[in-house]
């Protein structure tokens, strides 16, 4: 913990040390270069996302450039850190708020920075890296900062995810188009529709004829109440069948006095129902229209 502490300490304390290289106020211009002297190395890199100097002469003439283009420069330090990186060099980042006052118009630039500094065996800055916020800088300019936060930035994100979605769907643009809606309305409750059992689909057998690919198949349910109908139409067949044969019984009684009695083999096999003419088993049409014939004259 003691060791965290001296190391936590003491990057803050360099930190602190280079950020005064920045002020317009805490140094005087040759009091800066003094400083640069003994705090950098003499082949040390300074590199920014707009400059990249080389050796001690180079580098103060780049602190040099921030009085040439600003009245007032700080740079507020927000935390720092120093470690000891695998190969046994020191490296110190610490990230800040830097604020420069332009010369030449009423503006005032705040930049979002991250500093990474590895120093040499005897603790001088060897590298000097800076990195800033591209939206901190976009938002000091007003029409520029607008446009950045409220098109540019969305935009990129809109083209992001159209591409992920592209790659995801192989390329299908249609899908890319389609899956939108569907985000939209996935949460959305499912209405209330009846279930309704699609038809089967046709698929072609190696003969090129279409058959189905999956046989119908009617409901258990559906089955018993075909089996109860069977049934029920069986068993009025049946009483058709013993109300016929005992209406020719009937008649065969009433008719047996008569000296030219019918056939009662002939009479029992005929069923009349009416007008409707109903052969008996093995019975031709005919025989039964002539058995009837023979039937109605004794009547008469």
């Amino acid at each position: 913990m003691g060791g965290e502490s001296n190391s936590s300490d003491g990057g803050r304390k360099m930190a602190a040390d280079v950020a005064a290289l920045y002020s317009s106020t805490e140094l005087s211009p040759a009091q800066r270069d003094a400083k640069v002297k003994i705090m950098y190395a003499k082949d040390a890199v300074w590199v920014d996302p707009l400059t990249q100097a080389h050796g001690v002469d180079a580098i103060i003439a780049n602190y040099k450039s921030i009085s040439l283009v600003s009245t007032a420069s700080n740079l507020e330090v927000y935390d720092a850190v120093m470690s000891m990186e695998a190969g046994g060099s020191s490296i110190l980042r610490f990230d800040g708020l830097a604020t420069y006052k332009v010369k030449w118009i009423p503006l005032t630039v705040s930049i979002r920075q991250w500093s990474v500094i590895e120093l040499n065996d005897e603790q001088q800055i060897k590298t000097h890296t800076d990195h800033w916020s591209l939206e901190s800088l976009a938002r000091n300019v007003p029409i520029v900062g607008n446009l950045y936060a409220k098109i540019f930035r969305p935009s990129i994100g809109m083209l992001v995810s159209a591409c992920y979605r592209l790659a995801g769907s192989g390329g299908d643009i249609k899908k890319i188009l389609t899956e939108v809606p569907k985000l939209q309305t996935q949460d959305m409750p499912a209405p209330d529709v009846q279930d309704k059992t699609p038809m089967p689909k046709k698929q072609e057998e190696s003969d090129g004829r279409n058959v189905d690919s999956e046989e119908l198949k009617a409901p258990e349910p559906a089955l018993a109440s075909m089996e109860v109908e069977q049934k029920e139409a069986a068993e009025d067949e049946e009483a058709k069948i013993a109300r016929q044969d005992g209406e020719r019984e009937t008649e065969t009684d009433a008719g047996g006095g008569e000296e030219e009695a019918a056939d009662p083999e002939v009479v029992g096999d005929v069923a009349d129902s009416g007008d409707k003419l109903i052969p008996a088993e093995g019975e031709t049409k005919d025989q039964a229209a002539a058995a009837k014939k023979k039937k109605n004259k004794k009547k008469k």
